[in-house]
C-alpha cells in the first residue's frame, strides 16, 4: 500500500516471486488487515528475507510473496499534506443569530394614504340582508376630496374613457368575426347580470 507509485525497477527486481499481490507497488485501498498475532503462521516454514540494496525486501508467506519497507531513491517531495482547520461557531453565536431570525420585521411606518384606506374600509364595510358584506372600493379620486388635512396632491383616474372605449371597440371588432365566441359572451354577461355581480350605470363616465 505505497503513497505513490514505485518505479518500475522495484516491480521488475521482484518479477520471479509469486506475489500475494500483483499490484503492490501501485496507490489502493486495504484488502485485508491482519494483525501481528497471526504473522508467524503466516510465513512459510524456513522462508527468508530477501534483501535488495535500496529496494524494499520480500518475505515469502503462506499467501505468497509480500514485498515491504523503504524505498530510499523516493523522491519524498512529489508528497503533500493538507491541514484544514475549521473553528465552529459558538453556543452564543448560533443562539444570537437564531434570535435574529426570529424576530419579527419592523412593521413599516403607514403613509398618510395607507391610512386613509384603512379608515375608509372600516367606515364603508357593511353586511347586507342576505348575508354579503359590500365594501367599498377606496378610488383615489375619493381620498383627493377628503379633509385638507388627509389630502394628497390630486392623482385621479384621469382620461381613462378614451382607453376603455378603444378596448371595448377592440373586442366587438374580435366578436364580430367569431360567432361562436360572440354568444358564449354573452351568455357570460347575461350569468353577471342575473347573479348581480354587475349592474347597467345609471350614468355615462
Amino acid at each position: 500500500m505505497p503513497s505513490t507509485r514505485l518505479p518500475a525497477s522495484v516491480r521488475s527486481k521482484y518479477q520471479h516471486l509469486c506475489l500475494a499481490d500483483n499490484n503492490f507497488d501501485i496507490p489502493s485501498c486495504v484488502d485485508a488487515l491482519f494483525g501481528a498475532d497471526i504473522l508467524p503462521s503466516l510465513v512459510r516454514a524456513h522462508a527468508g528475507v530477501e534483501h535488495h540494496s535500496g529496494l524494499p525486501s520480500a518475505l515469502d508467506t503462506q499467501l505468497g510473496g509480500i514485498v515491504f519497507g523503504s524505498f530510499a531513491t523516493l523522491n519524498s517531495s512529489s508528497l503533500s499534506t493538507l491541514t484544514t482547520a475549521v473553528s465552529p461557531p459558538s453556543i452564543g453565536d448560533l443562539i444570537q443569530k437564531f434570535w435574529l431570525v426570529e424576530e419579527p420585521a419592523a412593521p413599516s411606518s403607514p403613509t398618510t394614504e395607507d391610512q386613509w384606506c384603512e379608515d375608509y374600509s372600516k367606515r364603508s364595510t357593511s353586511c347586507d340582508s342576505s348575508g354579503s358584506f359590500c365594501v367599498a372600493l377606496p378610488f383615489r379620486d375619493l381620498f383627493v376630496r377628503a379633509p385638507v388635512d388627509q389630502a394628497l396632491p390630486n392623482h385621479g383616474l384621469g382620461d381613462s374613457r378614451s382607453i376603455a372605449l378603444k378596448r371595448f371597440y377592440n373586442l366587438e371588432r374580435r366578436l364580430s368575426k367569431d360567432s361562436e365566441l360572440y354568444v358564449a359572451y354573452r351568455k357570460f354577461m347575461s350569468t353577471y347580470l342575473t347573479l348581480g355581480h354587475m349592474a347597467p350605470a345609471s350614468e355615462p363616465g
